[in-house]
């Protein structure tokens, strides 16, 4: 049995996406983002149960977009810009593997502010230091 003193959480980059374009992502990935405060707190529960002593949860590394070059580059262009065919790609995408429960407002969300660049990474720090700051007051 699992009995770790320490536990370290260090997942957003794998949450982020450039759908359709370069860095697809399944619909479970986004339904995790979607759903990304309940994944921190079963975090929470695997480390109250194993005994851990400490969690910690990592911020999403920043990303260096400009340093992008071809399709990732285009990319980070179009979803920066919140180019509407791009997003409708997106969420189509994501949509036809999804739960019937998750929805399409939060596909929509997760299609705009859940991207592999800058933005991406700081709207889901953002929710993580919401997240800690609710569990610690």
């Amino acid at each position: 049995e699992l009995q770790p003193d320490i536990i370290i959480a260090n997942m957003g980059l794998w949450f982020l996406h450039f759908q359709t374009s370069r860095r697809t992502v399944g619909s479970c990935i986004a339904e995790t983002w979607i759903n990304y405060e309940e994944w921190l707190e079963s975090l929470v529960t695997v480390a109250e149960e194993s005994g851990a002593k400490v969690l910690v949860l990592k911020t999403t590394n920043f990303i260096c977009a400009e340093k992008y070059v071809g399709a990732f580059a285009t990319a980070n262009i179009l979803y920066s810009n919140h180019d509407n065919v791009i997003l409708r790609a997106c969420s189509d995408n994501i949509r036809a593997n999804a739960s019937d429960t998750t929805a399409d407002i939060d596909i929509a969300n997760y299609c705009m502010n859940g991207t592999f660049n800058d933005a991406g990474s700081g709207y889901l720090n953002e929710r993580l230091y919401r997240f800690v700051d609710k569990k610690t007051t």
